[in-house]
């Protein structure tokens, strides 16, 4: 997936075309940003401003900040064109784990011209984002504020599968889980396996970032752990930094490699294999992140995690 930093795409769909904001947009957009209506619904959380406008220097200032974010990495703001009348009727934000902001959670807004708030038009703007936003912008979560005011938007949200959440600094969120599959993650990468505090995790982070340009490519908590787990990119190789000694037995490997399966018998072969003359071995599971989970020091010393998921 190409960087939304590097090249902004431009979506598609029945009605409308998304693409970059532009300064060329004020005047129509002032439609969307005076309008009473759809004012009532704008999400400002986090934000310098309430995006209630009047004037079109006033948005255009506005427009003029959005842009120097997405030069910097912050967020990209897309127009929401209507694609009959060439012109655009509001804007969607997004931000993730691709830029500055690395949060595994994208946090997306959709500021629209009040006769557009309908739940057809909602459900095909929010689709689109379900569809492209996941991997554009390397998130396992969207969240979306919808008051409960917002019928359509409420509507939409439900049937896309988005829930209401507990999120304290984001009031009337509504926030969709993505299920991500054995087969999209790497077929092999490695786990330093040291016991260390999620502070120290990110010093770890911070430590190799600064030898070798490490990226975070994502950072999750698993639910009732409390534990945080990063999946850091060095020179294009993919490394987990987990809490290291509290799941699994027998394994005081400070590098582990890991293997992830879709095939229950590829998993289960590879597991008798390396066993045989084994060191020491596990196998556990079911876990929310694996059906299986497999833990062995072969004869040679060295640390393997054999991932299965039905």
């Amino acid at each position: 997936m190409e960087n939304p930093y590097v090249k902004c795409p431009v979506y598609k769909t029945e009605n409308f075309t998304l693409r970059l904001v532009q300064l060329e947009d004020t005047e129509d957009l002032l439609q969307c940003y005076s309008d009473p209506k759809a004012q009532e619904l704008f999400n400002a959380d986090h934000c310098t401003t309430d995006f209630r406008f009047k004037t079109p220097d006033e948005l255009r200032h506005c427009i003029a900040a959005w842009l120097k974010a997405y030069e910097k990495e912050e967020f990209v703001r897309f127009a929401i064109v209507d694609s009959a009348l060439g012109k655009p009727v509001g804007t969607i934000e997004m931000f993730g784990m691709v830029g500055v902001y690395k949060s595994s959670l994208g946090v997306l807004r959709l500021d629209i011209c009040s006769e557009y708030e309908q739940a057809a038009y909602l459900d095909e703007l929010l689709t689109l984002c379900v569809g492209e936003f996941f991997p554009l912008f390397g998130v396992s979560q969207i969240s979306h504020k919808a008051i409960p005011a917002a019928a359509g938007r409420i509507q939409a949200l439900l049937k896309l599968g988005f829930r209401p959440c507990d999120l304290p600094d984001r009031p009337h969120s509504w926030s969709l889980q993505r299920s991500i599959a054995m087969s999209e993650y790497p077929k092999f990468t490695m786990a330093f396996n040291i016991s260390t505090t999620n502070e120290e995790r990110q010093e770890v982070f911070e430590l190799y970032q600064q030898a070798f340009n490490a990226k975070k490519l994502s950072e999750e908590t698993p639910p009732e752990s409390g534990e945080v787990h990063m999946m850091l990119d060095i020179y294009g190789f993919e490394i987990l930094l987990g809490p290291g000694g509290e799941t699994g037995r027998g394994m005081n490997n400070p590098l582990i490699c890991e293997i992830r399966f879709d095939d229950e018998k590829e998993f289960r072969r590879a597991y008798d294999v390396l066993t045989k003359e084994g060191q020491n071995s596990s196998l556990e599971g079911p876990y929310p992140w694996a059906t299986l989970l497999a833990l062995v020091t072969d004869k040679f010393g060295i640390g393997w995690a054999l991932y299965y998921n039905a």
